[in-house]
């Protein structure tokens, strides 16, 4: 098989976009274009010419209806798949993907599970009214995090970092082997929705560990209303109050990284099935 360039991934996952947002709409499932496609959407009206993945974030509610609706139309949503780790046992990660079977991925930090080209969808929970109390919902589960983390993708963290730190990951290492990764994800999806989404003045994506979002939960506000962005030809909803947001999250974000780090952030390779 030929692998894919860069250009080509991307077009790939347009088209993956393309049929997440007609789920969406078709059963009035709210979500927004996020994190670096956002950023491409204002910035590039497209892709970050560099960037390798599609991000979206869903309010708690609708990514559940998500998930529900996926497992009840597997059969007629093919050759598109949720990879969810209520959908898939073997699923590694605590957000979903909607994938295309079509391709093959080659992913180096983590087990094959059967990814196809995808997109990231993000659930947003609710986590109170301050941010304090935000921090510190999102600290509590920090060691559930780490333990999916670890197990998640062992054979990647434990290669490529220092030896000591090796050592320090192992006893999370074998606590989550010992507990079952499907186990511990179940248990951090049920503890990220410890309040009430609609109670809430602040967000989270509690269960995502990685991001600089972390540093700085989002106003409920933001997600209030709406906007359509310009991506690659097409228009997608993104938060009316976009600008804040990304620059609560990235600060300049309409400066252009420095040469060296306009890089892809991803280690996989991409493939698209010899019969198709």
């Amino acid at each position: 098989m030929k692998e894919l360039t860069l250009r080509e991934i991307q077009l790939g996952e347009l088209q993956v976009l393309k049929k997440f947002a007609e789920i969406c709409e078709n059963n009035g499932f709210k979500y927004f274009i996020a994190y670096g496609t956002l950023i491409g959407a204002v910035r590039h009206k497209g892709f970050i010419p560099w960037d390798d993945d599609v991000d979206v974030a869903m309010p708690r509610a609708d990514y559940n209806k998500l998930v529900t609706y996926c497992r009840e139309h597997t059969s007629e949503l093919a050759p598109f798949v949720l990879k969810h780790y209520s959908l898939d046992k073997n699923y590694i990660y605590p957000i979903s993907r909607l994938c295309d079977t079509r391709y093959v991925i080659d992913y180096s930090d983590a087990a094959d599970y059967g990814l196809g080209l995808f997109i990231d969808i993000y659930p947003y929970d609710g986590c109170g009214n301050s941010i304090d109390g935000a921090e510190k919902l999102y600290n509590k589960l920090n060691y559930i995090r780490a333990c999916v983390t670890v197990a998640g993708n062992s054979h990647f963290i434990f290669s490529r970092t220092a030896f000591w730190r090796n050592i320090v990951k192992f006893p999370l290492y074998c606590f989550s082997k010992i507990c079952g990764l499907n186990n511990l994800l179940k248990k951090l999806d049920e503890k990220a929705q410890e309040y009430e989404y609609n109670d809430s003045n602040f967000l989270y994506c509690i269960v995502w560990g990685g991001g600089t979002d972390i540093k700085h939960p989002t106003k409920k506000s933001f997600f209030d209303n709406i906007v359509y962005l310009e991506f690659e030809g097409c228009k997608f909803p993104a938060p009316a109050q976009f600008d804040e947001w990304l620059r609560n999250t990235y600060g300049d974000y309409m400066q252009l990284p420095p040469e060296e780090e306009r890089i892809a952030h991803h280690y996989y390779k991409a493939y698209l099935k010899e019969k198709y």
